[in-house]
């Protein structure tokens, strides 16, 4: 699956990974979701070193069903921008694996 950002939507993504990576986790199937979103965090923390105006992100079946299962969970306040990004993309993997 591959994900088309601005560069200010990739950087509200970086910072919800980045706030979950560093929030305590419960149970195993949190630390194997977490996991998995921290190598997605590497990748982005990437491609943010490269000046660009759009990114394209290719999120493999693993990450992709991680990033939903760790937000789609999450309360989102969906008037704040890195919310509301973070929902677009729960949205998107929802629609492509519905």
């Amino acid at each position: 699956m591959t994900l088309h950002l601005t560069k200010a939507e990739l950087q509200a993504l970086e910072q919800k990974i980045s706030i979950a990576l560093n929030t305590e986790h419960k149970d195993i199937i949190d630390h194997l979701v977490i996991a998995i979103l921290h190598k997605l965090y590497k990748r982005i923390i990437v491609k943010l070193l490269d000046l660009k105006k759009k990114y394209k992100l290719e999120l493999d079946n693993e990450t992709a069903l991680a990033f939903f299962i760790y937000f789609n969970s999450e309360a989102l306040i969906l008037t704040e921008f890195n919310d509301i990004t973070v929902k677009i993309i729960c949205n998107t993997i929802d629609k492509q694996y519905a």
